[in-house]
């Protein structure tokens, strides 16, 4: 009778750990569905600014704002190990994809 109450002991505490494995995944899931929803949100709003901004953000050099000490400082590398990169691509073709997808976006 004994083994059986120390099964039953072991038992429920064998549910609670599932039960807050479950409880804690649920709102891991939650948080990162809200992480993700952000982050979409956030890219979007840059495709939307470098649309309508496009023909200056063409110019800019690959690394122009780097953040220091909460302050952005314009024009510097972001990091000591940043090598300058030429911008090779063709600019209409690059407007014309972010222009497509954010008309597919609002679509």
């Amino acid at each position: 009778m004994l083994k059986l109450k120390d099964l039953s002991t072991e038992f429920s505490k064998i549910t609670e750990i599932v039960s807050k494995a479950t409880e804690n995944t649920d709102r891991l899931t939650s948080d990162l569905s809200s992480l993700l929803d952000e982050f979409n949100n956030c890219v979007w709003s840059t495709i939307s600014v470098v649309v309508r901004d496009a023909d200056n953000v063409a110019d800019l050099p690959y690394s122009v704002v780097s953040f220091q000490k909460r302050d952005f400082k314009i024009g510097e590398s972001v990091s000591n190990h940043c090598s300058p990169v030429p911008n090779e691509l063709r600019d209409d073709s690059i407007k014309s994809l972010i222009s497509e997808s954010l008309t597919l976006r609002q679509n």
